[in-house]
């Protein structure tokens, strides 16, 4: 009868790879819910200005309508601005995070290769 051959490490080497695989999913999709809800947060804005800029023009003239419209322009630019800087931190912590689990997975791959070697050089003798 011969004896079957162990394989130390695999099972987790699996593990972490599809634990970083199901974050890197997660964050993906979370950022994506994130700039969907801000896209729909500045086109809501956008409507919002433009509706009012229409009102000043048929109340006020478009001397004043200009001039609220550039003004709202330089809002919109600023909240895109802004919203594009968050999501960039966003996103480069959540890269930040991968890398430090893709790190530690190979660190762990590596000490199961090193006690794998190990044992076999054992048995070997």
């Amino acid at each position: 009868m011969e004896c079957p051959t162990l394989t130390l490490g695999t099972e987790a080497d699996v593990d972490q790879t599809h634990v970083v695989h199901q974050t890197k999913t997660v964050y993906d999709g979370m950022l994506a819910e994130k700039w969907r809800k801000q896209d729909v947060a500045l086109l809501a804005l956008k409507q919002q200005l433009d509706a009012e800029c229409y009102r000043i023009a048929e109340t006020d003239g478009a001397q004043r309508a200009m001039e609220y419209g550039v003004r709202a322009q330089e809002t919109l630019n600023r909240m895109q601005k802004r919203h594009s800087e968050e999501l960039s931190l966003l996103h480069e912590r959540y890269q930040q995070t991968l890398n430090k689990m893709i790190r530690e997975t190979d660190s762990n791959e590596a000490q199961n290769n090193n006690i794998r070697g190990g044992i076999e050089q054992q048995l070997s003798n």
